[in-house]
């Protein structure tokens, strides 16, 4: 077993001296140990020149079937040494920028409470990372996931619909009908579009609708446009589980009473494996219980005969 870790990491670093400081351990021995692995195996595993290493057609096989061992190994010790504890290491989560300050970042604090051993690392973009490629433990998105060999759970289901402030209603009047979206301003994130136009899914409790919008201002993230929704430009679309904190403070009101967009569901999205990393399992387990007593939590509610569906993979829109 250790030659064949040896070769996996000459193999990563791209040279016997790269591995051998990575290992600690002499050049010599590096290269005696991968000579070894080769005789026992009975091939060549690597092209040897002056200049660079490369791998033979048998190498790569052997690398590709042997690459995952060292992660393996390290993440067996680890859950044994977590049977005698608490969950420990560094947890990476990746999330677009909104899901995360909006959702996610606010639980965090209690989250370390818990797990004080654990080190969490962020990772915000809009990019659908490779998790095993960017050694990612966890990713965190919304609404319908495409079939991949990752695994995945159901955090919460997140009803959206139409907020306003005060400033605009007092301006501009309430819209009492969904018809009347189209003579209102509305603040959009790209996935509001429709062909040439842009339009908001709506449901009153029946099949779902398009209704036309006017946009006035569209942003790639819809934590941009909580600013100046606060300061009457327009309405928006928004998760009610992100807006129960601001109807509270008076900074915004639901309109539409009894219309409600998309129900998206925010999914954890993990590498499928024989057994869950403690650290992960628990952080998962949190999110869950957290998100989806929040999202239960009154006043608002979805209305009679509006079932929860997964959304689209474009309805991250809180």
């Amino acid at each position: 077993m250790e030659d064949t870790l040896i070769f996996v990491k000459v193999v990563e670093g791209g040279s016997f001296t790269a591995a051998a400081r990575d290992l600690r351990l002499p050049k010599t021995t590096v290269s005696r140990k991968v000579r070894e692995l080769e005789l026992r195996l009975g091939v060549q595993l690597l092209h040897r020149t002056t200049r660079r290493l490369g791998l033979t057609e048998a190498g790569g096989v052997y690398f590709e079937h042997c690459r995952k061992i060292p992660q393996a190994l390290a993440d067996a010790e680890t859950a044994v040494g977590q049977l005698q504890g608490q969950p420990r290491g560094t947890l990476r989560v990746t999330s677009s920028y909104s899901v995360m300050v909006s959702l996610i970042a606010p639980l965090l604090g209690e989250f370390r409470v818990l797990y004080p051993d654990l080190f969490v690392d962020l990772v915000l973009t809009h990019r659908t990372l490779d998790l095993v490629e960017d050694e990612i433990d966890i990713a965190l998105r919304m609404g319908t996931l495409p079939d991949s060999s990752m695994a995945a759970r159901q955090l919460a289901v997140l009803p959206n619909r139409v907020y306003a402030s005060a400033a605009y209603l007092a301006r501009h009047g309430e819209p009492k009908h969904p018809l009347e979206l189209r003579q209102h301003s509305a603040l959009v994130t790209r996935v509001a579009r429709r062909g040439s136009g842009y339009a908001w899914p709506m449901s009153n409790g029946g099949a779902a609708e398009s209704f036309e919008i006017t946009p006035v201002i569209e942003a790639d993230d819809p934590q941009v446009l909580k600013a100046p929704l606060f300061a009457g430009a327009g309405l928006m679309m928004a998760t009610d589980l992100i807006m129960r904190e601001h109807v509270a403070e008076g900074l915004v009101v639901p309109v539409l009473l009894g219309w409600v967009g998309r129900c998206p569901a925010l999914n954890a999205v993990f590498p499928r494996g024989h057994a869950q990393p403690p650290k992960l399992r628990v952080f998962i387990d949190f999110l869950v219980a957290r998100l989806q007593r929040e999202a239960a939590a009154p006043p608002i509610a979805l209305p009679l005969g509006m079932a929860p569906d997964a959304g689209s993979p474009d309805d991250d829109t809180c």
